[in-house]
């Protein structure tokens, strides 16, 4: 789009969605969402309590010009009603809460530098984690299986990051505190909430200095600028989202006996090391279609840096706006029969559009981490699938399979799945 585009006078007014705090709290972010879109199109402005407004912007085409037009948005960390602003609060400075400056380029350098998955931490990190998960799965059939996927991210997370696993219950609760935190933003609690997540970053810090392995991140960044951003950044962007993304893929493998048994047949000579994306092209694209129906980022936040024209809309410095993975992975023209679950659709990327598939964000400031996200679920999943054979506990209610958004894509209750061993 050339800059002629971008300087269009406006020529329609956009849609708006009001929505009470009321309302929101009982439906839920998807499903006002849905609502509004339903209403008005592709392009409305959910307008909550507050004067606080967000423009949804859900088809592929938004993606894509936010993909080509990067410098028309950024995370505005100086507003105290943004997302980002409030975990800078409580965060400090870190990967998730940089600025769109040197900053966050200096930043991003430096984490790629220590997560590595060459490193030796990697490997040793995942496979425990694996074995562990396999064997509550088998073991601990009445605790919710969001919880151990859980356990097994926690497990992962704090061998590879502090080199030991003193402080895992320390770092579960501390990502806890931090959703707690999130969620009560602009509410009455805020104040307690963020300073509680403050003294339990600021202990785990304590204790990382003290008590990590020498054979961790820890301690390749101990000394440095970075260590306390290292830590607690990679702790809040690991544990839940390693968890969800594991937990919707083992849901689906579940609920689609057919995939479970292809994951098996190509999981079944493959041992431990050779297990990786390369070898397991099947269980890297069950992952991707877990990905474009459940992603765990749901919506996107950004604010507008420069005006411009879409669709016929102006928008104004300062607005803020949500591109939705959840709305353009499920877009019938870029993914034909979209509710339906086939991870084949990955097995030629080369037919996908552009915009129709982005569940860690695009552009510079997509998850850095997300390779090594994918590594580690892939991995898990073809493990499981070699080693189980999953189905769904029929006493799981249905109510508690929808999908909530709150911070991450979460599912509204608890949901257990029956594991039986494979023969060996």
């Amino acid at each position: 789009m050339s800059m002629s585009d971008l300087a269009e006078p406006q020529v329609k007014t956009r849609p708006v969605f009001p929505i009470s705090d009321a309302k929101f709290r009982t439906l839920g972010m998807i499903k006002v969402a849905q609502k509004a879109v339903t209403a008005h199109g592709q392009v409305v402005t959910l307008a909550f309590e507050g004067d606080r407004n967000s423009t949804l912007l859900v088809a592929p085409r938004h993606t894509a010009f936010w993909r080509k037009n990067d410098h028309l948005f950024h995370k505005d960390i100086a507003n105290p009603q943004t997302g980002v602003s409030a975990a800078r609060d409580v965060l400090g400075k870190n990967l998730l809460t940089a600025g769109d400056t040197d900053e966050w380029t200096a930043m991003r350098k430096e984490t790629l530098r220590v997560i590595n998955t060459s490193k030796p931490w990697f490997d040793r990190s995942l496979r425990s984690a694996t074995d562990d998960l396999i064997e509550v799965m088998l073991t601990k059939q009445s605790t919710p299986t969001l919880d151990h996927c859980v356990a097994w991210s926690v497990r992962m997370t704090c061998d590879a990051l502090l080199g030991t696993d003193n402080l895992n219950q320390d770092a579960e609760d501390l990502v806890q505190s931090l959703n707690r935190a999130f969620l009560d933003m602009g509410t009455p609690n805020a104040r307690v909430a963020n300073e509680n997540a403050k003294v339990r970053a600021a202990e785990l810090l304590n204790q990382a200095r003290a008590q990590h392995g020498p054979d961790s991140i820890a301690a390749l960044a101990f000394g440095t600028d970075q260590f306390d951003s290292h830590v607690i950044g990679l702790l809040a962007a690991s544990l839940h989202i390693n968890a969800l993304v594991l937990f919707w893929a083992l849901l689906q493998i579940a609920e689609n006996p057919d995939v479970q048994r292809k994951l098996h047949d190509e999981a079944a000579p493959l041992g431990d090391a050779t297990r990786r994306l390369s070898n397991a092209p099947y269980a890297y694209a069950t992952l991707q279609e877990t990905q474009r129906l459940r992603p765990a980022m749901a919506f996107i936040e950004r604010q507008v840096r420069e005006r411009f024209v879409l669709d016929g809309y102006t928008f104004e410095p300062g607005e803020t706006v949500l591109f939705s993975p959840w709305f353009a992975q499920r877009d019938e023209a870029a993914w034909p029969d979209a509710q339906s679950f086939d991870p084949m659709r990955f097995q030629t990327p080369s037919n996908i559009i552009d915009g129709s598939f982005f569940p860690f964000g695009t552009g510079p400031r997509m998850c850095p981490g997300s390779p090594i996200v994918n590594q580690q679920v892939a991995y898990a999943i073809s493990s499981i699938a070699k080693a189980l054979t999953l189905r769904l506990n029929p006493e799981t209610r249905p109510g508690d399979l929808a999908p909530l958004f709150q911070i991450n894509l979460e599912p509204r209750g608890p949901v257990y799945l029956l594991a039986t061993p494979n023969p060996a």
